[in-house]
């Protein structure tokens, strides 16, 4: 952290590694905790708090930030899990309550089933990208329909030449000659 003026005020001094690989939303609760605690921090070094003096006492700040954090939270879960953040009463107040925990019951039976049921093409798609999808051919598709299956192209390079292949349409028309490139034709 800087002054105006140049002058180093303070130098990071580690990281807090807070990912989680089975529970996004706990991830979220330890980080909105840690956040707190650095921005409390920061704002005292950069005496816009005094050192006894603490967020908490800025009520409206204290709703804003919790409720930003919360949201983000919601976001995040909702693109990665199909739902909104579980737990999110505890972000926005601090607090578990009886309709929060209704919520996370709904919204974790509402992940139970797409995960389930209708997510199989993501985990496709992702594993077609990293290159560990193997083809099995007595397996169904697990796309969800035909025509969203034809904006899916796999691409090789076979015998010198990148090659496209539609997966409804099999075949491999030439694209590009690498090698007829690297020769100068």
């Amino acid at each position: 952290m800087k002054e105006s003026s140049g002058t180093i005020l303070s130098v990071q001094q580690g990281v807090f590694r807070t990912n989680c690989m089975d529970c996004l939303d706990r991830t979220n609760v330890v980080q909105s905790l840690l956040a707190h605690r650095a921005l409390q921090d920061q704002l005292q070094k950069m005496n816009l708090l005094g050192d006894n003096e603490h967020i908490e006492e800025y009520k409206g700040f204290e709703y804003v930030f919790k409720n930003v954090w919360a949201d983000n939270a919601d976001v995040c879960a909702n693109q990665y899990a199909g739902t909104g953040a579980l737990k999110t009463d505890f972000t926005r107040t601090g607090k578990r309550t009886f309709l929060g925990l209704l919520k996370d019951g709904y919204n974790s039976a509402v992940r139970y089933y797409y995960n389930n049921f209708n997510d199989g093409y993501k985990q496709d798609a992702i594993d077609v990208f990293l290159g560990n999808y193997v083809v099995n051919r007595m397996e169904t598709s697990s796309m969800p329909d035909v025509q969203r299956a034809q904006k899916y192209y796999l691409f090789k390079k076979q015998n010198s030449q990148w090659r496209i292949q539609n997966p409804l349409q099999g075949g491999f028309p030439p694209i590009v000659d690498t090698d007829a490139h690297a020769r100068g034709h």
